[in-house]
């Protein structure tokens, strides 16, 4: 268990990149144990790479990383230590754009898989554990529908509840709302505004949608360039941005 004075997420400067491409440069963040916290930025500002390295995704090349106090290695560690992902990295879950169901698997199926097979619950119980998640994200009655058999934002939902499913401390979603219909994004959208208000679950959002990122979240990050530029609350943020790229940036978006 974490101490409470201890950040679940720390980013201690963290840099990444590929070849000559810088895509973090001496990142700093820390996020505190139930808060939700909103990343937004320009494409190409570093802001999935976030994710994907706290998921453990992909290497970084310096600096230091821990989930709930437990360290990922470095690009350099692992090549040196054969280390892998610490077991204790379940504490984060991540929803991605693209949903990423099995296809040759019902839907509760696909909630149930790493249950079974990564916590080893019984298949009995992570039915009614992936029953119950139905429930909350809105899929009753579509447990053996196959994810083609859905639309994106069921699917989207069906890629939530089977995060949740892992009863993870830490939630990443990236851009979950980018790869649908806008007619969908509405109800997914509805299912995160739930968690986060019924739910201590740690939340760092990636999102273009920013009245979500303002109803929602805690803190707001706005990210260029590898660096978080400005970060505040979101009537802050929202209302009276202190650096200019930020001005500039959300009157752009909002614009639109």
């Amino acid at each position: 268990m974490v101490s409470p004075e201890v950040p679940v997420i720390q980013c201690l400067g963290v840099s990444k990149w590929y070849g000559n491409s810088r895509i973090l440069e001496d990142f700093d963040l820390q996020v505190t144990a139930g808060e939700k916290v909103a990343i937004i930025g320009p494409s190409g500002s570093g802001k999935s790479t976030i994710l994907r390295l706290l998921m453990g995704l992909e290497p970084y090349q310096s600096g230091r990383i821990a989930i709930c106090g437990n360290l990922l290695p470095s690009e350099k560690e692992s090549r040196s230590t054969r280390r892998r992902r610490p077991a204790q990295a379940q504490d984060a879950g991540m929803v991605f754009q693209h949903f990423n169901l099995f296809p040759h698997m019902t839907a509760i199926e696909n909630v149930m898989e790493a249950p079974v097979r990564v916590l080893k619950l019984s298949s009995a119980d992570a039915r009614r554990r992936a029953r119950d998640l139905f429930e909350k994200v809105e899929l009753s009655g579509r447990d053996d529908a196959y994810p083609r058999q859905l639309s994106g934002g069921e699917q989207q939902r069906v890629a939530i509840a089977r995060a949740l499913a892992m009863q993870p401390k830490i939630l990443l979603f990236d851009e979950v709302t980018s790869a649908l219909d806008p007619e969908l994004v509405g109800g997914v959208l509805n299912v995160l505004r739930a968690l986060a208000a019924e739910s201590g679950v740690t939340m760092l959002v990636v999102t273009h949608e920013m009245a979500f990122a303002r109803d929602v979240s805690d803190r707001v990050l706005f990210m260029e360039k590898g660096r978080i530029i400005e970060q505040g609350p979101p009537a802050l943020i929202f209302t009276a941005p202190q650096n200019e790229r930020t001005r500039s940036f959300l009157s752009e978006i909002l614009r639109k």
